[in-house]
């Protein structure tokens, strides 16, 4: 009879999200299209390989991205193990959530009797509606207009897509001078 093959150590994977622990088997929640950045180390100092086992996410240059905004999908890692330690696998589930929508390159002052576009469109895409609050300022479409000197406040709107991301409602403040 032949010699008993070694049993080798199992190697000690830790993964991070946004540089939160990850727990094997424990879904996180990932929001759509939302950047998030993986770091792996493996005890055994080994290459560890992620793969991204449904179509509902990507994973691509240290980030895993969610195609949808509602369902599951999941993250897989595997290292090949050498003469001292075993090879590793498993993965990282991940239930979606709506993606959070945001507007970009808003102003933060304009000068009384100038004017300044603000954006029309969110981070995904969706139409932007404007509507001024008070007297220091007007909006028509998406074009400020600053009348009196003070702040002045716009609330953004933009409609949800269903199962992708949620509604935006937020109050922008500019300072008219």
């Amino acid at each position: 009879k032949g010699a008993t093959a070694p049993v080798l150590a199992a190697d000690e994977i830790t993964v991070t999200l946004d540089g939160k622990p990850l727990v094997r088997n424990v879904p996180s929640n990932l929001a759509y299209r939302a950047e998030a950045k993986i770091v792996a180390t493996s005890k055994s100092g080994l290459v560890i390989t992620f793969t991204s086992l449904t179509p509902d996410c990507t994973y691509a240059n240290g980030t895993v991205t969610a195609l949808k905004g509602n369902g599951q999908c999941a993250l897989g890692y595997s290292t090949a193990g050498n003469a001292t330690t075993a090879a590793a696998s498993g993965n990282f589930p991940f239930n979606l959530t709506l993606g959070n929508q945001s507007i970009t390159g808003v102003i933060k002052s304009l000068k009384k009797g100038m004017s300044k576009a603000l954006p029309a469109e969110t981070n995904f895409g969706a139409q932007v509606t404007y509507k001024a609050v008070g007297k220091n300022c007007a909006v028509k479409g998406n074009l400020l207009q600053a009348k009196k000197a003070g702040i002045c406040e716009v609330r953004a709107t933009a409609l949800a897509k269903d199962g992708t991301w949620a509604a935006l409602s937020t109050t922008l403040t500019i300072s008219i001078k």
